[in-house]
């Protein structure tokens, strides 16, 4: 007996059920790392949501599972319901979401272009467009990939009757409350009316003047939290698994990205652009602008309901790659297009850094 070896295998493996899935809602499914434009991205018709939509599978594998929707002036989008947990980011426009559980009383909630919020699993829910001239856009991240792969039943996901009482049972003033802050940058809340301006806790740790809030939704598993990175200044180096996507909500800069030991990749972006790093691959945030850089990032795990999280985490605490480890080079680019636009450089010298961290 070969014990441990890997032997002779042959590969097989069907198309899984989450792909099945896709090619049946016939609408655009973007793929890579890197969106330049949530705003201007092509939808197509989506028939089952109704509006229009496109998917978004970025980072590499089936990880995560995103989606961009629009709702046309004073249209609203069909009722739904699923065995998936939903977090929403309003891109642009106004409007409301009506929300209900088998049996009990609809309510609604308005929202408007920054809120935040999260579907409870399974509750019956539709959004609705309040301009009668403008579209509205929303980002959509969701485990829907883990669901349908689980369970192999469409009819499992979209058509189950439970009711998770214990996380909506149609309290009226649900997404109206204005959350608890847990410990250090966390915040359990139901609903952001508009994270652009929410005050966020400074965190040294994970760069210079960093400001950070982590976000704990509807009694959800996912994760969600707000990142600021002063004028002049870039976040450290950093690493993790795939399936997390980088709003840039406010602000200018650029991205760069690497695999150990390979080039690096440097991506340019604006509000409405998306970075979704595959696994295991280094980024780095840099803001370039004359105001701060501000990104909601959305990921598999939250602060509240963890789940498997210690697979994440390698080597240092968050996989970085500190300030006075850096490839010098980075710093130099940097300081070149900070001239370009016409920005002081703001981050102190290595030797400050060392005692701020």
């Amino acid at each position: 007996m070969d014990v441990g070896a890997f032997g002779d295998r042959e590969g097989w493996s069907e198309k899984s059920p989450y792909k099945r899935w896709q090619e049946k809602e016939a609408i655009p499914v973007y793929t890579g790392c890197f969106i330049e434009d949530t705003m201007t991205l092509p939808l197509g018709d989506w028939r089952r949501l109704g509006g229009k939509g496109a998917y978004l599978n970025l980072g590499g594998g089936e990880e995560s599972d995103g989606y961009i929707a629009e709702i046309p002036p004073k249209e609203a989008l069909n009722v739904e319901h699923h065995m998936f947990e939903e977090i929403i980011y309003i891109l642009s426009g106004k409007g409301a979401t009506s929300i209900w559980q088998n049996g009990g009383a609809k309510q609604s909630f308005e929202w408007q272009a920054g809120s935040l919020f999260a579907i409870p699993l399974n509750a019956w829910h539709q959004h609705f467009n309040g301009s009668s001239v403008e579209p509205v856009r929303f980002l959509a991240y969701t485990n829907l990939v883990y669901s349908l792969n689980y369970y192999h039943s469409e009819d499992f996901i979209f058509n189950n009757q439970h009711s998770f009482l214990d996380r909506f049972n149609g309290e009226g003033d649900y997404f109206q409350r204005v959350g608890e802050q847990r410990g250090s940058h966390n915040w359990e809340t139901n609903f952001v009316a508009d994270v652009r301006t929410f005050k966020l806790d400074v965190w040294n740790a994970k760069g210079y003047g960093i400001s950070h809030m982590r976000f704990s939704l509807g009694e959800g598993v996912l994760g969600c939290h707000i990142h600021e990175i002063p004028v002049g200044t870039y976040d450290q180096a950093h690493r993790h698994y795939p399936g997390a996507m980088v709003l840039i909500i406010e602000g200018e800069g650029y991205d760069l990205a690497w695999f150990e030991g390979e080039k690096r990749q440097k991506y340019d972006f604006k509000p409405g652009s998306i970075f979704s790093p595959f696994g295991r691959m280094y980024h780095q945030h840099f803001n370039t602008g004359n105001s701060p850089l501000k990104q909601v990032a959305m990921r598999g795990h939250g602060p509240k309901w963890r789940y498997g999280e210690q697979r994440h985490i390698l080597g240092d605490k968050m996989d970085l790659i500190r300030y006075e480890n850096e490839d010098p080079e980075i710093r130099k680019l940097f300081e070149k297009e900070l001239e370009r636009t016409g920005v002081k450089l703001q981050l102190p010298l290595v030797e400050k850094l060392r005692s701020i961290a």
